[in-house]
């Protein structure tokens, strides 16, 4: 089904075109200026994929960055993050840290659906369906914001939930 479903998006998305697609459902193909601030992430980040610029080190750091971002077009103050998590962990720890990240979601991914159906058979409920929740949401979320390893409460409330859920099993 999972295959039907994205075989169907990407034959509407190859007939259409991405930007056409992006347009209709959000009416913005810049997605309110953020290729602006991926464009500088991707900037910043140079030649050094297996690096990043270091964590912590691309948002807010000098007194350049914001003469940097302004003269890269962001008009709006300075950013303290790149509205894309997953851009955001590939500017700042590189390939590493992009590596990491997909293996912890992944390994969270298969417990948490493993306790959920185990769950589902002793007819539980409430724990293994929030942690998918959680999951699924942080994953959509990190598209448009970034939430990895910076913003600590929900960060922290991610790593809870799952953990406590993939533990249960």
């Amino acid at each position: 089904i999972f295959g039907l479903i994205a075989s169907a998006v990407l034959l509407i998305l190859s007939d259409i075109g991405l930007s056409e697609a992006i347009i209709y459902f959000f009416g913005d193909p810049s997605l309110t200026g953020r290729d602006i601030i991926w464009r500088y992430a991707f900037q910043v980040l140079g030649g050094r994929m297996w690096t990043g610029v270091g964590y912590g080190a691309l948002w807010q750091v000098g007194v350049q960055e914001e003469a940097a971002q302004t003269y890269a077009g962001i008009s709006w103050g300075a950013m303290n993050e790149a509205h894309n998590g997953y851009i955001d962990i590939f500017a700042q720890v590189g390939i590493p840290g992009i590596v990491f990240l997909i293996f912890f979601l992944l390994v969270y991914f298969v417990r948490t659906h493993r306790y959920a159906n185990y769950s589902k058979q002793r007819e539980i409920i409430g724990l293994a369906d929030y942690a998918i929740y959680l999951l699924w949401g942080n994953l959509l979320y990190n598209i448009t914001e970034s939430c990895f390893f910076m913003n600590v409460a929900m960060w922290f409330v991610l790593v809870f939930v799952l953990t406590a859920a993939a533990g249960q099993y």
